[in-house]
C-alpha cells in the first residue's frame, strides 16, 4: 500500500464497524493494521471486508494473513519496533517507517490516548534494545544491506558499474551507501523525469533517460531496483537481448522494490545473480547478538507488553470510555424504542438496521471522544474525568468501573 492507500485505508476504517482507532504500517514484506477496538472479531471483520472490496482478494488470499489480539497484539508491535520481528533483522528504518505511519494516523485524526500510548511506550522500548545490541553490528539498514549484498558477488565493487532504477528514499540512501564504499561510477534512471533530476543534483550521479535502461543494464555489473510499480518491470523476456549482449559477464540483480519489481524465473537464467530482501536478510541474520543477549531483549519485551497492557486495563480511562459507549448504546436503545412505539411495528430487516445504525453512531461518538484525549492520560486518567462525562450524559451512576475492558486487535 502506497501513501495515498493508506491514506484512504485510514479514512475509511476508522468510521468502519469496531474501530475505535486505527494505524497503517507497511514495511518491506508486509502490511499491518494496528487498531484500538472493543470488539475485535467486529474490527477484523471491517477490515477484511475493505481489503476485499479495495483488492478484490479470493478466499485464497486470507491464508497469508494473521490476527493477534490483546497481549499478544501488543508483544508483536513492541517486537517490531525493535526490529526484533522485521525482514532484514535489526533492520534500522523500523523506527523511522513506524514513526512515520503514526504521525500520519496522527495527522488524520485516527489514534487517540490508547494507539497514541502504545506506539509512543514501542518506540522507547526500540530506543533501549537498540542500544543494548549496538556493540553487536546488527542494527542495519536495507540500503547498507544491499550494498554489502552487491559486494558479495563483486569484492571490488568501487572498480563496477553500478545502475539503479528508480528515484525514491530507499534508491537515495543506496546511492549514499554505494558512494562510501568508494563506487564512482553510478547511474540512475526512473519513470518520471522530475525525480530523476532531482536524486541526480542531489546525488551527484549520472541521470540516464527511462527508455535506455536496457543498454545501461547491459554495460552494469549490478543493477540495483527499487520502485513502487505493482509489477514486475523486469522479466525474463527483457533480460534475454540485455544478456546476449554481455559476452558472458555476469550481471547481479538486487531487488528492493516494494512489490517485487523482478520476475522470479530470472533466477535460473544462466550468468544472472538475483538477490531481493528474503536474501539479505538471511546474510544479516548472521550478525545476531549471542543468545544469551537476544534472549534477555525478548524477555524484556515481554514483560513490558505484560506490564503495560496490566496498566492499561486497569487504568481510569479504558472502562471509562467502557461505560460511555455502553451507556451511549442504552439511549441509542431507549430512543429506537419510543420510536417503534410511535411509529412501528417495524419490520424484523427494519428493526435490524436501525439497531445496527444505532450501535454504529455510539461507537463513533466514544471512539472519537478517545481519540481526543490527551495521550498521558494512559499514565493517569484526569481526576473528576468519570463524573464530567455522566454528567454530559445525564446520568450520574452511569459510568461504573465494575466489569469493564476492551481489547486490541
Amino acid at each position: 500500500m502506497d501513501e495515498a492507500d493508506r491514506v484512504r485505508a485510514l479514512t475509511t476504517l476508522v468510521r468502519s464497524e469496531g474501530v475505535d482507532e486505527i494505524v497503517v504500517f507497511a514495511s518491506c514484506n508486509r502490511t499491518e493494521f494496528y487498531v484500538w477496538t472493543q470488539n475485535a472479531a467486529e474490527a477484523s471483520n471491517s477490515i477484511l471486508r475493505f481489503l476485499t472490496r479495495t483488492y478484490n482478494l479470493k478466499l485464497s488470499d486470507w491464508s497469508n494473513f494473521y490476527r493477534l489480539v490483546g497481549e499478544a497484539a501488543m508483544t508483536h508491535i513492541f517486537r517490531v519496533a525493535a526490529a526484533l520481528d522485521t525482514q532484514v533483522y535489526g533492520e534500522s528504518e523500523v523506527i523511522p517507517s513506524l514513526t512515520k505511519a503514526w504521525d500520519q494516523a496522527q495527522k488524520i485524526g485516527t489514534t487517540g490516548c490508547f494507539l497514541d500510548g502504545i506506539l509512543g511506550h514501542a518506540l522507547d522500548i526500540a530506543n533501549d534494545v537498540a542500544r543494548s545490541i549496538k556493540g553487536h553490528n546488527c542494527i542495519i539498514s536495507v540500503a547498507k544491506a544491499a550494498v554489502e549484498q552487491s559486494q558479495e558477488f563483486f569484492p571490488d565493487l568501487a572498480n563496477r558499474n553500478i545502475l539503479v532504477i528508480g528515484a525514491g528514499k530507499l534508491s537515495e540512501s543506496i546511492l549514499r551507501e554505494m558512494r562510501a564504499v568508494g563506487v564512482t561510477n553510478i547511474r540512475v534512471t526512473n519513470r518520471t523525469s522530475p525525480k530523476l533530476t532531482a536524486i541526480s543534483s542531489k546525488m551527484k550521479v549520472e541521470a540516464l533517460p527511462f527508455e535506455e535502461r536496457w543498454a545501461a543494464m547491459a554495460e552494469s555489473d549490478v543493477v540495483v531496483i527499487s520502485t513502487t510499480a505493482r509489477k514486475a518491470i523486469v522479466t525474463v523476456k527483457d533480460l534475454v537481448p540485455v544478456m546476449k549482449n554481455r559476452t558472458g559477464r555476469p550481471l547481479a540483480i538486487l531487488d528492493v522494490g516494494v512489490p517485487r519489481n523482478v520476475e522470479p524465473a530470472i533466477r535460473a537464467m544462466d550468468c544472472v545473480y538475483l538477490s531481493d530482501v528474503d536474501d539479505f536478510s538471511e546474510n544479516v541474520r548472521n550478525r545476531k547478538p549471542s543468545g544469551r543477549e537476544l534472549a534477555e531483549a525478548e524477555d524484556s519485551i515481554r514483560r513490558e507488553a505484560v506490564n503495560f497492557n496490566s496498566r492499561l486495563m486497569k487504568e481510569r480511562m479504558v472502562p471509562t470510555i467502557t461505560a460511555l459507549r455502553e451507556r451511549l448504546q442504552e439511549l441509542c436503545d431507549q430512543e429506537l424504542n419510543s420510536l417503534s412505539d410511535q411509529f412501528g411495528p417495524f419490520t424484523e430487516d427494519q428493526s435490524e438496521a436501525m439497531r445496527a445504525y444505532a450501535s454504529h453512531i455510539a461507537q463513533r461518538i466514544s471512539a472519537t471522544i478517545a481519540r481526543q484525549m490527551n495521550p498521558a492520560s494512559i499514565e493517569g486518567a484526569p481526576e473528576g474525568l468519570a463524573e464530567s462525562l455522566s454528567r454530559m450524559l445525564g446520568e450520574s451512576h452511569g459510568l461504573s468501573c465494575a466489569g469493564s475492558r476492551l481489547e486490541k486487535a
